[in-house]
């Protein structure tokens, strides 16, 4: 979902993977890759730009974490949520004297990738995420495009185990609205985007509500708060696939402001929706589903702040000059 127009089972579990998590004071370790830890359900990759490390998540259990090397001065990691627009196994820089990238992994139509490369153990890439070689083909094999969740802060963030956060927000899809007549700002066209993975976009600074599937804007309405004066944060969740036999959270939150496990149920007790987006939304929600909080405003063309991309949405690629 490069969203070309923006997991945990019990993160105890991490608690006891601890071989695969480092601090930003410890030394960058060899990159690993267990992916017998979690064999299915969807993918978030996390990179921390102040660590320089990036983190595997499948079904919300690591399964993998490498060092990186992300955007020297002057050519800058773009921050936020992205998703993969394409891949190419055998893919050359058009911008750079037809460098290698292999095993490329697209986040931005403006050229910021996944991709194996250089690793001096600070910044130096023209703004793409630099991985170990047979990492990058690890990661290749397993994600898909549009379906696969990349994160990019610029200090540590992790998952943490999340109370059903769009649940919660539809159990309040009936609460009383402001005083808007039916169908003021709703849009529902679900036929723009028939298949691919749905992401919910909560705006606080514009009220509004945005749902994407394979990153097309398919519907929109206002949405309220008990409090007016509420701030969300700037947080994701990802909805995880049921393990049969296995109790498990629903789905897996990073707060990307303060790298500390997401407040759903607080936040989205005060969200009030109008009743017609209610049973459109249920249908939607299945294991991959993201749903999105930030206090930035939604703009058509990035969906984003200056500073951290809330959602790319998926459009087509810019017009060669």
């Amino acid at each position: 979902m490069h969203f070309s127009h923006l997991a945990l089972r019990t993160f105890a579990t991490l608690a006891a993977l601890a071989c695969l998590n480092v601090s930003a004071k410890d030394p960058k370790p060899a990159f690993q890759w267990q992916p017998e830890r979690s064999k299915s359900g969807p993918i978030l990759i996390i990179v921390n730009l102040d660590d320089q490390l990036a983190f595997v998540y499948r079904n919300g259990i690591q399964i993998g974490q490498t060092p990186v090397s992300t955007g020297r001065h002057g050519f800058a990691t773009p921050t936020g949520v992205f998703s993969i627009l394409g891949k190419d196994a055998d893919h050359h820089s058009k911008k750079y004297n037809n460098a290698s990238m292999p095993y490329a992994e697209r986040l931005t139509w403006s050229g910021v990738f996944l991709h194996a490369g250089s690793l001096p153990g600070y910044p130096s890439s023209h703004g793409c995420v630099h991985l170990p070689l047979a990492f990058a083909k690890n990661l290749y094999q397993i994600t898909s495009a549009h379906d696969t969740t990349v994160l990019i802060t610029q200090s540590t963030s992790q998952p943490s185990d999340s109370a059903a956060p769009v649940e919660q927000l539809l159990g309040l899809a009936q609460a009383e609205v402001s005083r808007e007549q039916p169908g003021d700002g709703i849009v529902w066209e679900p036929d723009k985007s028939k298949d691919g993975s749905v992401a919910i976009v909560v705006s606080g600074a514009d009220k509004r509500i945005e749902i994407l599937r394979a990153g097309i804007l398919i519907g929109q309405a206002p949405a309220s708060f008990a409090d007016p004066n509420l701030l969300l944060p700037e947080a994701i969740y990802l909805k995880l696939a049921p393990v049969p036999g296995t109790p498990s959270p629903d789905w897996s939150a990073v707060d990307i402001a303060t790298a500390e496990k997401a407040d759903a149920p607080q936040i989205l007790s005060q969200l009030q929706l109008p009743p017609a987006i209610d049973s459109e939304l249920k249908n939607l929600i299945v294991p991959g589903t993201l749903l999105i909080t930030t206090q930035s405003s939604l703009s058509p063309d990035k969906r984003s702040s200056t500073d951290f991309v809330a959602l790319q949405a998926n459009a087509a690629p810019p017009a060669k000059p």
